[in-house]
């Protein structure tokens, strides 16, 4: 007996809606999450096998499921995706992977230069008034479920933030119009913003700009982060 291939359910196609549904759905506009597909889908069907789902759902699904933190099952029950909880899983990591591995170095980079320093420095001063600046930074608390008492690597109570709740710390630099220009999610609720600044390739990168004469760029931050 030969068994029909199984499909999707009937979905309304998500680039249909209106543009502001769009965007609290999935967070990003239709313009950037097209973008994401088109720079990422060659390299998917290179290394990942064919599936028999769109590509550009997985890619929905995975968005929604990034920006709202909510349960892969709700995700799945979604009227623009109607895909189960394993394909929703899978798409996610399928997803991350590729943007990790193929955009993440290409999309967020830290000024090198005079010319990029500069740039950023002018829509600083046209936003705020500010002179100097070539970058804000932050700390962030990323949720996440406690590791197993048993993890020995990972030890659940360090990763207890200062609101007692199990989070990673990441730390981001963004410049006058939101872009990132730097992350690091390397560290533990527990650290301190401080701390993760002392030891990231950023502060390295400022203190041997520092070294070769540039004396006029700054970043800014809460009173976290010491002057220096």
């Amino acid at each position: 007996m030969r068994l029909e291939r199984r499909k999707l359910r009937d979905q309304q196609n998500a680039f249909e809606l209106p543009d502001d549904q769009f965007i609290r759905i999935f967070r990003l506009s239709k313009y950037l999450i097209r973008n994401i597909i088109n720079s990422i889908q060659p390299y998917a069907r290179q290394r990942w096998r064919y599936s028999g789902i769109p590509f550009y759902l997985k890619v929905l699904a995975t968005m929604h499921f990034l920006g709202h933190g909510s349960y892969q099952k709700a995700v799945g029950l979604s009227g623009w995706s109607c895909m189960s909880q394993p394909l929703i899983s899978r798409s996610i990591t399928e997803v991350y992977q590729l943007i990790t591995v193929h955009l993440l170095d290409i999309w967020i980079e830290f000024p090198s230069n005079t010319i990029e320093e500069n740039l950023i420095k002018m829509g600083v001063y046209e936003k705020w008034g500010m002179r100097g600046i070539i970058g804000v930074i932050d700390g962030t608390h990323v949720e996440i479920i406690a590791p197993p008492r048993t993890d020995i690597d990972h030890p659940p109570f360090v990763y207890i933030n200062r609101k007692g709740r199990h989070s990673i710390n990441v730390m981001l630099i963004c410049d006058a119009s939101q872009k990132i220009l730097a992350i690091d999610a390397r560290f533990s609720g527990s650290v301190h913003d401080a701390a993760i600044f002392r030891v990231s390739a950023v502060r390295n990168h400022l203190k041997q700009r520092y070294s070769e004469g540039n004396r006029g760029s700054y970043l800014i931050g809460d009173s976290g982060y010491g002057v220096e």
